[in-house]
This record gives structure tokens, sequence and C-alpha cells, in this order.
């Protein structure tokens, strides 16, 4: 009997204490905060980073999320949101470290993975090279065409991207073409019925590409896998801009004075928020931020509006010229440039004026790196100071160049002489 008690009594007393070892690490680790578990080091380290990437790939505070945080330079205006914006510093003066011929004009930006640099002449040619200006592969595009004998070549007036192994490249004629990225080998094309003007975009799953037919303003989804199409929105007017990816809503101007916002998943077009006075057409790309879209107007207008309330916070009247450019937007500021030759400053949040700077030429779409901005016009690229805008560096390149592909270690633009150039 008394070996029965002692048995119980032993069984009981070791249940308790399972109890209380599991009660205590609950406690520890889903009541009490961080700084309160008694029994957690906190580890400190002084390591400083090499030299060679103290200043590569470090983040601003004002990164996106983590849908947005570059590897590359997937579009001309650096991610699917064409925000513009790199989370990587530059010195205050970049010199040329090579050059690589393409053999016919680059008036669209180059575009980069964590692979290559990729550019496409005017005439379908496209190019990749390594970031030692090695030459890797090109490849010329061809269609077959009605009254001729042997296949022609295309035209190239759109950004390309590249996402996911895959080089897209749309042109006057209506072809999307996909190219594998290591070797240029011609993966699929399909043909959307219309010019492509705006760089195809993509999804933020990166499954599904996004292209604007030109003349209807329709916008059409492909599947990036075969090409195939799966769905396309009602036309809403000529579109000759960039659409931007965020928050499964793609977001587009067109001539008919509105931004029209439409859902990733299904191509329903969800709201138009449109553009009162004047003429409110919209050439360029969209800068699609925190659920706001940046765009610029014909009549000299920079606007931001709100994608789910479908209004606009502000427009602001910066020139009499007209803006075809995308806006870059950063932290307190948005930058936008017009063909009257100038790069505006306007405050992010009233879209007050901080400060104009002319430049020589009608500027590209800009973009900022690290604290300060970068933009081509009139075939010099320069860099500015984001505060007052004063002219930190100015390099002529050529006689029309492009906006800058930007890369941790270095930027590429391609030029009306038909070269790619890297500075660092």
């Amino acid at each position: 009997m008394k070996q029965t008690v002692k048995r119980t009594a032993f069984g009981l007393l070791l249940a308790a204490c399972v109890a209380a070892a599991v009660l205590l690490f609950w406690i520890e680790d889903d009541v009490l905060p961080p700084t309160e578990r008694p029994d957690e080091e906190v580890v400190e380290t002084s390591e400083e980073p090499d030299d060679d990437t103290a200043d590569v790939a470090t983040p601003t505070p004002e990164q996106p999320d983590d849908e947005h945080i570059l590897t590359g330079w997937s579009t001309y205006h650096g991610d699917n949101a064409l925000r513009g914006v790199a989370p990587w510093t530059y010195p205050d003066e970049l010199a040329v470290q090579w050059d690589v011929m393409t053999g016919a004009p680059v008036r669209v930006s180059p575009v980069a993975d964590d692979t290559a640099l990729f550019a496409v002449t005017t005439r379908g040619v496209a190019v990749a090279a390594d970031r030692e200006g090695n030459e890797l592969w090109r490849r010329e595009l061809t269609i077959e065409a009605p009254g001729h004998d042997t296949p022609q070549p295309i035209y190239v007036d759109a950004p390309i991207t590249v996402v996911e192994g895959r080089l897209f490249i749309g042109c006057d004629f209506g072809n999307v073409f996909a190219l594998d990225t290591a070797t240029g080998e011609e993966l699929w094309r399909t043909n959307i019925g219309g010019p492509v003007r705006g760089a195809p975009n993509y999804s933020a799953d990166r499954k599904r590409l996004f292209v604007i037919e030109q003349d209807l303003g329709e916008l059409v989804c492909l599947d990036m896998k075969d090409g195939a199409e799966l769905w396309r929105s009602k036309g809403v007017d000529r579109s000759d801009g960039s659409p931007a990816v965020a928050g499964e809503v793609v977001v587009f101007g067109s001539c008919a004075s509105a931004l029209h916002v439409v859902s990733e998943k299904n191509g329903d077009r969800l709201r138009d928020i449109p553009i009162a006075n004047g003429g409110g057409q919209v050439a360029g790309g969209v800068a699609l931020v925190d659920g706001h879209a940046y765009a610029g107007v014909r009549d000299g207008r920079i606007m931001r509006g709100d994608v789910g309330e479908g209004t606009f916070t502000w427009i602001t009247q910066i020139s009499e010229d007209e803006v075809f450019s995308t806006p870059a937007v950063y932290d307190t500021q948005v930058l936008a440039t017009c063909y009257d030759g100038f790069i505006y400053a306007l405050d992010r949040e009233t879209g007050e004026i901080q400060w104009q700077r002319e430049l020589a030429g009608k500027p590209s779409s800009p973009v900022i790196v690290g604290g300060k901005a970068l933009v081509a016009a009139g075939g010099v690229l320069y860099m500015l100071q984001l505060e007052e805008g004063a002219v930190l560096w100015e390099l002529a390149l050529g006689d029309k160049i492009t906006g800058p592909a930007v890369l941790p270690d270095m930027l590429v633009v391609g030029s009306e002489e038909g070269v790619l150039t890297a500075l660092q």
C-alpha cells in the first residue's frame, strides 16, 4: 500500500514539474517582451563592413516594402511601380568605365538583372553585356510583313523590361517578344493588335505581363511563360505611356484626360480619376507609391491622385510645356522633368514647388539614388543635389542619351550614336 502511495505521489510531482516547465517556456516566448527575458543573451557587434561593400546596396530609411526592394533595374524607372528610386549610394563624380557598340541608336533606357545588362536599338536588335562590358549575345528581331519575301526588321520605341530570366520587348507592329536573358533565344512572341509604346510591366507574383495597346488604350494581360492572352480591359482612348503596378492594381494614363485604375487580377476597370480643366492628356508613365499615383500632363501640370478614393490630392502647374516624363517619388519629394528643359522638385504632400533647375535640352525621366538625382538632357548626364537642386557633376556623352539603368556598382546609358556607356 505504501509503495502504491509513493508511486502515485512521485507521478503527481513529475507531472507538476513538466507543467511548470511548459508554462515557463510559454511565458518567456509569448508574454515577456524581448528586453525582459532573463536568460536571453544580447550580442553586440562593432564589425565594420568591408571597404568594397560599405556603400553597396545600403537601404535608405524610405526604402519601400519587400515587394519593391530592388536587386536590379528591371524597368526604365526601376521596378514595376515605376517609382524611380534605388537604395544605393554613389560618389559625387563618376568616370566612364567601358563602352559597347550596338550598331544603331539606343533611345530607350537599358535595364539589368543580377546577371547582365540589356539594351535594344531602334532597329530591333537586342544586346546583352556583362558588368565588365563584354558582349554576351545579340539578337535581331524581325517579323513577316505583307509584300516582302524576307523577314523585316521591327521598330522599337517602347521601353524594355527584364524579369524572371526574360527580356520583354514591344514594338510598333504590335508584337511583344520574350527573349531568354542567358542566350537571347526567342521564347515566344505575341501580337496584341496595335502598337506598343509603353513599357511592358509585371505583376507582383512575376507571372503575368501587362502591355498597353496604344491606339485603343486597352490593357492586355499576358502569361509570362508562353505569351498567352489572359484578359484584355476595355479600351479608354489612345495611351502612349507605361502602366505602373502595385497593390493589386495597374494604373495608367491616356488621352481621355484621366488616370485609369484596373484590377491586376481580371482587368476590371475599378475607377477613373478624371483630370479637370485644360489639356489633361497623360502621355508619360505613372509612378505608384503608397496608394498614390503621380503623373505628368501634356499641359504642363504634375498631379498626385489617391488611387482608392479616385480623387486628386493636388495638381500643380509647373510649366506651359508638355510633361512626358515619369516622376520619381522619394521621402518628402517628387521630381519631374518637362519639355521646357527644367527639372522640378515638388513637396510630396502639398505639391508646392521646392526648386527648379534648367538643363540642356529635353530631360529624361529623373531617377533618385542615395540622396542624389540623376537625369539625362541634351546628351549630358547630370547629378543633382536633392535639397536645393545644385549640380554636383555633369558629363557630355553624346548628341542624345537615355536615362540611366542604375545598379549598386555602376550606371549605364545608351546613346543616339549606338553606344552603351557604363560609369562608376
